[in-house]
């Protein structure tokens, strides 16, 4: 029969491997979302705030590694598709009224 000790260190040992599981997918989540922007596009909006969300639960659950990371990754990666999205938006309906912009002369072409 096992001891009590010997017992709850286990119990701890397990309980630590699975409380870095948010931390864990808000990283995995912040590198897709970074890196997608030039992939997803404005998907990778969605999936920084996913990433988001996940860091936040592990960090209210105790600070880890990943879950720094994937919260500093998941806000740039929201970031820069909210950016690269008004950019879209911009470049599209200037083509469609015709008042694209030439940036190297300044005139309108």
């Amino acid at each position: 029969m096992a001891k009590k000790g010997v017992v709850k260190k286990q119990i701890k040992r397990i309980d630590s491997v699975e409380s870095k599981g948010f931390g864990i997918a808000g990283f995995v989540f912040g590198i897709i979302s970074f890196i997608g922007v030039v992939l997803f596009g404005p998907l990778s909006i969605l999936i920084g705030v996913v990433g988001v969300v996940l860091s936040l639960v592990q960090f209210k659950r105790g600070k880890t590694g990943f879950a720094i990371a994937g919260l500093i990754l998941s806000i740039l990666g929201v970031l820069i598709g909210v950016f690269s999205l008004i950019l879209w938006i911009w470049i599209i309906s200037s083509a469609l009224n015709g008042t694209a912009f030439n940036a190297l002369n300044g005139t309108a072409f």
